[in-house]
């Protein structure tokens, strides 16, 4: 092979390879481009415009879900962000975190979502078909202790938790959530599913994990359903948004849900 041909070749390589990476530079922009709009008009409620991000199951499930409840007050996006995950000509899969406050009756309430999001090339452009939002869970390395600051903002949101809960006031308790646990509990599928009445003394916490920003805390309490007290067992997995700590999951171990 002589050095013109060898020469040749690397220009042929690099000049295919620099094609193939502007490409992909650009369907990562236009991918990123739709997924923020969509975000962004859902967040203000411009359902409109948010319908034209959308496509078949994702574009349903929406007229399905604004046909089932009233529409809450729009929110402002306070952070977002997109990556993509991976990506071909014709489809693509992202992964969408936002970060929203609105108003609410106990202040401003901060939320954090994050989605999976999957889209398909059409002749217009890209559109969503599928949204799966997933749970904010801890991730890395933790530690089974935090500090004392921390823990006493914790212990603050699960026992006002507890108590609305125990209420059966869905829309306080809700300012305490944040994720799935805050949809479950304006739909009332909160943890004892609004049967919990009464509870008796402050609960007993237990740190079994946290790091960056995220907890998880096993709480032990009294509660009394109207058949006598007895023994609540609860995981609470929590994250720190906008400086507050919110609960993003609640698991009943034991004691909360009627026999």
């Amino acid at each position: 092979m002589t050095l013109g041909t060898c020469g040749f070749l690397i220009l042929f390589t690099t000049g295919f390879l620099t094609a193939a990476t502007l490409r992909g530079g650009q369907e990562k922009r236009e991918i990123t481009q739709v997924v923020e709009g969509y975000a962004r008009a859902a967040a203000g409620r411009d359902w409109a415009a948010a319908r034209g991000y959308l496509e078949g199951a994702a574009r349903a499930n929406l007229e399905g879900a604004l046909a089932r409840q009233q529409e809450p007050p729009a929110a402002a996006v306070e952070d977002l962000s997109v990556q993509v995950k991976a990506s071909s000509p014709s489809w693509a899969l992202a992964e969408l975190q936002v970060r929203t406050t609105q108003p609410g009756s106990q202040g401003p309430y901060s939320d954090l979502r994050l989605w999976r999001v999957y889209l398909l090339r059409q002749e217009e452009g890209w559109r969503i078909y599928r949204l799966e939002e997933e749970p904010l869970l801890p991730a890395g390395r933790g530690d089974a202790r935090a500090p004392e600051k921390e823990m006493a903002a914790c212990r603050q949101v699960i026992t006002a938790y507890i108590q609305f809960t125990a209420r059966g006031d869905s829309e306080a308790a809700r300012y305490y959530l944040a994720g799935p646990a805050a949809d479950a509990a304006a739909a009332g599928a909160a943890i004892a599913q609004g049967k919990l009445r009464f509870q008796t003394g402050p609960p007993d916490l237990q740190v079994l994990y946290y790091g960056d920003g995220q907890a998880v805390v096993g709480a032990t309490y009294q509660v009394d359903l109207g058949q006598g007290p007895r023994l609540a067992r609860v995981l609470f997995t929590l994250a720190r948004i906008n400086s507050n700590w919110r609960i993003t999951r609640v698991e009943a171990l034991e004691g909360v849900t009627e026999k």
